[in-house]
């Protein structure tokens, strides 16, 4: 994710932007590639690429689709929209975390990650994602911001061969 994106997202967030449709512009371009090559193409005059612009994406958010166009930061867009979502987050305090394990989890193991990351982050609202990674043998791992907590067999195991080794 560039900078550039970065910024965009924060203008986005500060001009009250909603995120339904920040979600709508990312289903867009995910559900139809072609709607981005056109928008980013040299070729296409920017006029047509305006009539795209009006005819496929959320009223609120024309105005800044044809921005970029204009400027040439039309291939950005797809970043500018993860970006204004991590930034939603932030200011909300929502904290998205992902939980691997090896076979599903019972309640009871859910309720001891979620009390293990109200214990981490005592402030945040937590979205939650529960995925099978079946290379993980046994444990869990949790990936929660940009930290990873990995209680697997495999993660427990390199953790002792770091302590045993000395490094």
């Amino acid at each position: 994710m560039t900078q550039t994106a970065i910024n965009y997202a924060k203008a986005l967030h500060e001009l009250n932007i909603s995120r339904e449709s920040m979600q709508t512009i990312k289903a867009i371009i995910e559900a139809v590639p072609a709607v981005c090559e056109v928008l980013e193409a040299p070729v296409v005059p920017k006029e047509e690429k305006r009539r795209v612009a009006d005819r496929i994406f959320p009223e609120e958010t024309r105005s800044f689709v044809k921005l970029l166009c204009d400027y040439d930061r039309a291939d950005q867009l797809a970043n500018i929209c993860e970006a204004y979502e991590i930034e939603y987050r932030r200011i909300h305090h929502i904290l998205k975390a992902e939980i691997y394990s090896a076979k599903p989890l019972g309640d009871e193991k859910k309720q001891e990650i979620e009390k293990f990351l109200q214990k981490q982050y005592p402030d945040m609202t937590y979205q939650l994602s529960y995925d099978i990674e079946k290379k993980l043998m046994g444990g869990t791992k949790i990936v929660a911001g940009n930290m990873e907590y990995d209680n697997s067999y495999e993660g427990r195991l390199h953790q002792l061969e770091l302590k045993l080794t000395g490094r």
